[in-house]
């Protein structure tokens, strides 16, 4: 003790008093930051239970009023019609003491009729999901999203000043205290020993936090509060929340609590399997964004299996959980992460990662990048190359904490080069993360194919149950593999989407040029019936789009635009003029694709971006656009599905329009009939996170040839005036 007091001396008033204000000002600061989060938290719940009673009430006005004997507890339905009673909703409305008033029901009856409606409200309020569709508007829902608002916008401010309290606020008080007995010489005079050491002790702790910027932190953290809180937070919240929806939901399903249920967000696993994946705790202190639950959930999954088939539906953030992945094995001493991705994504994956994270991503793509590469390799850090470049890179000997593939169905052939490198990758790797909307295009066995370079013996037993699967005997095979959840089962706030095929009829000068190319046997041709005429004109369906994007404008809708074919996009950038963005092309580079879309995003409602279906069907997120145009219909399934989730996805606010160009008597019905027939075996397997019978085997171009001849040989039957004039 004397040891310590020979080394500490009182300090001078001044000192003292700087340091103890000092503290007891930053404490100040820190509350009233905490304070104002607790504040909005308490805002947002009790904004969201008026919504979500709202909510309720609307699914109990679905509810016929007979449904209350449904037990056959004897209650007389027919006088609760008798009082303009239809459903349940009005029930509860009426309450107890009118019911009673109606004659021949009575006390007891009421009571009964009443348990039962509250029951009937219980589990309504189970599955009412509050959708923010009204902002600016609703007053309610206006206050969730401006209070979410300062929540995201001040987050850091936030986790700073919880920090800081936690670590301080329960001993400042009695340290200051103790420091303040010093300012009184007579009474420091007559102090023991022990009251000025520990006296001493408060002193320099408040001193030593205050030099560690404890103080300096909470002024900052204060006025930077503040300032935001200045600001028209409502206007603001509401034009965030109309750009982008999908960080608003994640917060308040955070806040909230409230989660898709666990069938859904656990793709269908076993429930003990998945309570061992939920028992793993992440460290997400990294990031900068709020995951969903399933999100979360996916994250933990990836984790603790290390090697990995993420095939959530396009739109449900894939990328932000590969992220989150980094993020925590970051904090857990790993260093290196890879990302293998088609170049076209390479800019929106670098934007990502700095977006939602705290990492920095450093691009590894060219002929020469080998200065990049062997930059990643010395420092670690996130590195994002192609497939491309991977297979000019010597591979295999590099340390890889994970290696994450992006559209992993790309990898198809054993024997192709980009898979052979992509194989040593995933050999030299801790942890892989296979990544694809599709898992399943036209054969399982490219499913277990990529399961096989990830876990050999799971690919063994998908071989074994392929061919005579069902979907628990699959799952079950595939479970710490391949994870799979779906946009209608996770993303309950997503607004309708209504799909429409919008049927033209061939005028002269289109039959003549699409009977010309069935003659060729020209297939490029004949997919482009309407849009192959000489004169753009004379298309059919040039005419119909060029009215659905005016009725897009009018209704102050943004419009994407996908077709197969080049010459058909030129022709659509021709008729669209100044309101078109684009075209997004195979040709265009990364760079060039990501300022087109920032300027999209920017545009004025009634604009369109125009994109060729394979360059920028994947990748992209367009959530600014809610009106989708099919120029054809395509041979997969998945492509088109891919191409209309840049739309319907995580964030999208509006309800989406899909419009499906197709014109009558061609080989658009043709292709519509096959592409219905895939999508309903798609949708028996993969939607249930399994695969299932193998898909015909026959290539595009041999199918294609079967489906122009028969379409020739019916064109010739139906329409022999068309053969006459040859």
């Amino acid at each position: 003790m004397k040891g310590k007091m020979a080394n500490r001396t009182r300090p001078n008033m001044a000192g003292l008093k700087a340091a103890v204000s000092a503290v007891v000002q930053a404490d100040k600061q820190y509350q009233y930051v905490v304070d104002m989060a607790r504040e909005c938290r308490r805002q947002i719940l009790q904004a969201y239970r008026g919504e979500k009673k709202e909510a309720a009430y609307e699914l109990l006005k679905e509810i016929d009023v007979e449904d209350l004997n449904r037990q056959k507890q004897g209650i007389r339905v027919s006088l609760l019609k008798g009082a303009r009673m239809e459903n349940i909703y009005q029930v509860l409305c009426a309450g107890s003491q009118r019911l009673e008033g109606i004659n021949g029901i009575g006390e007891a009856g009421a009571d009964k009729i009443m348990k039962i409606a509250r029951l009937y409200y219980q589990e309504a309020e189970k599955k009412a999901r509050v959708k923010l569709d009204n902002v600016g508007k609703n007053p309610r829902q206006t206050t969730i999203v401006q209070n979410l608002y300062l929540l995201m916008e001040l987050q850091t401010e936030i986790r700073q000043a919880v920090s800081a309290q936690e670590a301080h606020h329960d001993s400042l008080e009695e340290k200051v205290q103790c420091a303040r007995q010093m300012q009184g010489m007579l009474g420091w005079i007559f102090k023991s020993s022990q009251q000025k050491e520990k006296a001493l002790e408060a002193y320099y702790d408040l001193d030593t936090l205050v030099q560690q910027g404890y103080a300096g932190q909470a002024g900052q953290i204060y006025a930077r509060t503040r300032k935001v809180m200045g600001k028209d937070t409502g206007f603001l919240g509401c034009q965030a929340f109309e750009r982008n929806t999908a960080p608003f939901y994640a917060k308040l399903e955070e806040i909230t609590g409230e989660s898709p249920d666990e069938q859904a967000y656990s793709g269908g696993l076993s429930k003990e399997y998945v309570q061992s994946i939920e028992e793993l705790e992440l460290d997400l202190s990294l990031m900068h964004s709020t995951l969903r639950g399933y999100q979360l959930f996916g994250v933990k999954y990836i984790i603790q299996n290390k090697r990995v088939l993420l095939g959530d539906e396009m739109g449900l953030g894939k990328t932000i959980q590969a992220i989150a992945c980094m993020a925590h094995l970051k904090t857990q001493g790993k260093t290196h992460f890879l990302v293998v991705c088609p170049v076209s994504v390479m800019v929106n994956w670098s934007r990502e990662v700095g977006n939602h994270s705290s990492q920095q991503a450093l691009e590894i793509h060219g002929f020469d990048r080998g200065e990049e590469y062997d930059q990643w390799k010395q420092d670690g850090g996130v590195g994002i190359t192609t497939y491309e470049t991977i297979t000019r890179l010597e591979l295999g000997q590099e340390h890889i904490d994970l290696l994450v593939v992006d559209e992993a169905h790309y990898v198809k052939n054993p024997k192709a080069q980009r898979t052979q490198a992509l194989s040593r990758l995933a050999e030299a790797a801790e942890y892989v993360l296979f990544m694809t909307g599709t898992p399943l295009e036209n054969r399982v066995e490219e499913m277990t194919f990529l399961v096989s370079m990830l876990n050999p013996e799971t690919a063994k037993k998908l071989d074994r149950v392929a061919a005579v699967t069902t979907a628990d005997s699959f799952r079950e095979a595939a479970g710490e593999v391949y994870l799979r959840r779906i946009r209608e089962d996770v993303l309950t706030e997503l607004p309708d989407k209504e799909e429409k095929q919008e049927w033209c009829a061939m005028n002269r000068r289109e039959e003549e040029a699409y009977y010309q190319s069935l003659l060729a046997g020209n297939y490029m041709a004949v997919r482009q019936v309407s849009w192959n005429v000489e004169d753009i004109k004379d298309s059919s369906k040039a005419a119909r789009l060029l009215e659905l994007c005016e009725t897009a404008r009018e209704n102050g809708r943004r419009v994407i635009i996908f077709s197969f074919f080049l010459h058909t996009i030129q022709a659509v950038t021709g008729l669209l003029g100044d309101r078109c963005y684009g075209p997004i092309s195979g040709g265009i580079s990364g760079k060039k694709r990501q300022e087109i879309l920032d300027a999209f995003e920017e545009s004025e409602p009634g604009s369109v971006l125009v994109s060729q279906i394979i360059a920028g069907g994947t990748g992209i997120n367009v959530q600014a656009a809610s009106v989708v145009i099919l120029c054809e219909p395509q041979w997969k399934p998945s492509t088109e599905e891919q191409a209309i989730s840049r739309a319907y996805r995580m964030g999208q606010k509006q309800k989406v329009m899909v419009h499906r160009l197709l014109t009558e008597n061609s080989i658009d019905e043709r292709m519509l009939e096959i592409l219905q027939g895939k999508t309903d075996i798609f949708n028996s397997f993969a939607q249930e996170s399994v695969a299932g019978e193998r898909l015909k085997e026959m290539s595009e171009d041999s199918a294609m040839k079967l489906i122009i001849q028969a379409e020739l040989e019916r064109y010739q039957r139906t329409m022999p005036e068309a053969e006459d004039e040859q």
